[in-house]
């Protein structure tokens, strides 16, 4: 579900009396949500008077999103929303408004105001587009000068200060991958120089990110503390996690193993594991 409704949900679900004669919190979010376009400012006043500054911020967002998306002005009003995470999820979903309208510059300058979610806000813009190229093209050579094209319609406006060089390229790899029952590194043997590195290392987060899907399961931690010899074999039946031997995805699984069972983390894994890992 989305932040915006995560925190709606709890605020209608909480009912937040008013405490007085007032108006609750969750009929001050009702009223707003359901009023006019053109009532938008007594729909921000109702959202304002909510209590809690966290669901406020979100019944501002919901109001602004929904009216300038209503007269395809994706972010004009963006900074009436209150500043910090709400603002930025405002501009965050008012860049997607912008690309499904075809406007890829002002969907790449509205990512950039999207402060911390710059990178996953840049994902959005081009992941669908990047997952039908490859699904849709079996030959090689068509499959990367498409892959290029659509990675030059997005570079201009995304590239300096986001991640889009090395995520962007991953994903294209990590979208071929996924359609194979086996995972392994022989689609990277095709490649050379940068575009190899870029491979395997996108071959290991994707089995990275599987074994932290598996451990978020339930007895996940179990299973992975409970491996001893056996390695990636013991995985082997898990959704994903048949993987086709390589020492690579041994080291991949052992730093999990470390940083889960013997450094007792259950959060995402720092960067070096994956160094460690060779990759």
């Amino acid at each position: 579900m989305h932040r915006v409704a995560f925190a709606l949900a709890a605020l209608v679900s909480s009912g937040c009396g008013s405490g007085g004669g007032g108006l609750s919190d969750a009929e001050r979010l009702s009223r707003a949500l359901a009023l006019p376009p053109d009532a938008v400012e007594e729909a921000i006043t109702l959202c304002e008077g909510i209590r809690d500054a966290g669901s406020a911020g979100a019944c501002v967002e919901r109001v602004v999103i929904a009216l300038d998306g209503a007269e395809k002005t994706p972010g004009a009003r963006c900074d009436r929303v209150p500043k910090g995470v709400w603002r930025e999820e405002c501009y965050f979903q008012a860049a997607e408004i912008a690309r499904r309208r075809g406007d890829t510059d002002l969907a790449g300058s509205l990512c950039a105001r999207s402060g911390p979610f710059l990178n996953d806000c840049g994902q959005h813009l081009w992941q669908s587009a990047l997952k039908a190229l490859v699904e849709g093209n079996d030959d090689p050579a068509e499959r990367r000068e498409r892959a290029e094209r659509l990675y030059h319609v997005w570079e201009p406006v995304l590239g300096e200060g986001s991640d889009l060089s090395s995520r962007f390229w991953q994903r294209y790899y990590q979208h071929q991958l996924e359609r194979d029952p086996v995972l392994s590194f022989d689609l990277c043997e095709a490649e050379t120089g940068d575009d190899q590195v870029t491979c395997r290392k996108s071959v290991g987060q994707l089995y990275l990110g599987r074994i932290r899907a598996m451990v978020g399961s339930p007895r996940g931690p179990e299973t992975l503390c409970a491996l001893g010899p056996q390695g990636v074999v013991a995985l082997s039946a898990a959704p994903g996690l048949n993987v086709k031997p390589d020492p690579a995805f041994d080291r991949v699984l052992a730093g999990q193993v470390d940083w889960v069972c013997t450094q007792g983390h259950m959060g995402p894994p720092p960067p070096e594991l994956m160094e460690s890992a060779g990759l």
